[in-house]
């Protein structure tokens, strides 16, 4: 993108941030912490001691539940639903440049609201279990994921407990929303301001990788 020649000192500088910034909102970007945060959801749940039981009394027929639960159930869920998040805004960007290109994070995708974010991406076809996970993880980012009471008494949400099932749809669906901004990406993306990326192959999203056959960017195969 050529400037005029005028430019002062000031419109480059902000020219400059604005490219930065461009940069590092491409839907690449947003896939790339998808990923890495997933894999640390996967290190704390490797880590919670295998399972730690925990107490449910249920009022109804006041007797005793167990359910077995990752040791790290608030830390777990709530980088889950940051890396659901991170997909999310991933798959609208890499399907509407404008929502980054002018240089700051477009209104729709401010929100932690990770149902309505999901309504957003309007081919997306979620299971029960898809919008059960999405509303566990909505709910853990503004509260009880990073706090253990909310601003007031009357925000009090029960907390989840990230079971062994919890975790296989939320990986399930972390997957899905990944591969659906590869997709959109795989052969390139551009900004419309300059900034874009090149073609791009990984086999952890099912491409056979030809080493004989260079690529500008081969992405880590491994889950």
């Amino acid at each position: 993108m050529e400037l005029p020649p005028d430019t002062t000192d000031e419109q480059l500088d902000q020219f400059n941030q604005k490219q930065l910034f461009v940069r590092d909102a491409m839907p690449s970007e947003w896939l790339s912490y998808a990923e890495e945060l997933a894999e640390a959801t996967e290190s704390l749940w490797s880590r919670s001691d295998n399972f730690m039981a925990i107490e449910m009394q249920t009022a109804a027929t006041d007797t005793s539940q167990i359910e077995r639960s990752a040791g790290h159930a608030r830390s777990y869920i709530l980088l889950a639903g940051l890396a659901l998040e991170n997909a999310l805004k991933g798959i609208l960007v890499s399907r509407n440049p404008s929502l980054v290109n002018q240089g700051h994070l477009h209104g729709s995708i401010k929100s932690h609201k990770l149902v309505e974010l999901a309504r957003s991406v309007t081919d997306l076809s979620l299971t029960d279990e898809d919008r059960h996970v999405l509303s566990v993880c909505q709910d853990a980012i503004p509260y009880w994921g990073r706090y253990p009471v909310p601003l007031r008494y009357d925000g009090l949400h029960p907390k989840e407990a990230a079971t062994a099932e919890f975790r296989q749809h939320f990986r399930e669906l972390h997957f899905r929303l990944c591969k659906s901004i590869y997709d959109a990406i795989k052969d390139g993306w551009d900004s419309g301001v300059g900034p874009q990326t090149l073609e791009v192959r990984s086999i952890r999203y099912g491409d056979e990788i030809d080493l004989k056959k260079p690529f500008p960017w081969i992405r880590d195969g491994g889950e």
